[in-house]
């Protein structure tokens, strides 16, 4: 696991492709002294939101390199915002890279309601559900996650070793032979 940086306020972070707007827009309009708000990555909505978010409580990073920045960025990330419209099939039935990085650095997941992810998170209890473009209820999830934060950590330790590299490459192994 990552040990996570001890700050003040809780950071809700989006690490990804800058692509679903509505997503993303509700994240950067909740407004909270206690919550930091931070978007990595690039993408067709980044110039939108970064000119949107000027004055607000949100950093915009931009474009990150995965492979050598990842593990910091996870170090500097409460929560993880792994919200997409699941109006789009693809996004509805698939599960993000970004959701088994969650969970090998401990991190707690905040994803959509009527996903496949969402049955998953709540299988494991390792984060929570919001509804689509809402407001209310996303602040409602980071709240929940923010009051109970150890009880997540806890439920992430139990299923980190099945989602760490070294695993999965076993689990694949014996499907190849």
């Amino acid at each position: 696991p990552i040990e996570k940086k001890d700050e003040q306020k809780l950071k809700i972070n989006y690490i990804g492709s800058v692509r679903d707007y509505e997503a993303l827009k509700t994240l950067s309009e909740i407004e909270d002294d206690n919550f930091e708000i931070g978007i990595y990555g690039t993408g067709v909505c980044y110039n939108r939101l970064q000119e949107e978010c000027k004055g607000k409580n949100v950093k915009i990073y931009g474009k990150y390199n995965g492979i050598s920045e990842s593990g910091e960025i996870y170090r500097n990330t409460d929560i993880l915002y792994c919200v997409y419209n699941p109006n789009v099939e693809n996004w509805k039935n698939s599960y993000p890279v970004k959701l088994f990085e969650a969970i090998v650095t401990l991190t707690p997941v905040i994803v959509s309601t009527n996903t496949i992810t969402e049955k998953f998170v709540k299988e494991y209890g390792i984060g929570e559900a919001v509804e689509y473009a809402n407001q209310e209820s996303l602040y409602n999830a980071i709240t929940k996650i923010s009051k109970n934060y150890s009880i997540y950590v806890k439920n992430l330790e139990k299923i980190s070793e099945e989602y760490k590299w070294e695993t999965v490459v076993k689990h694949l192994d014996k499907i190849y032979d």
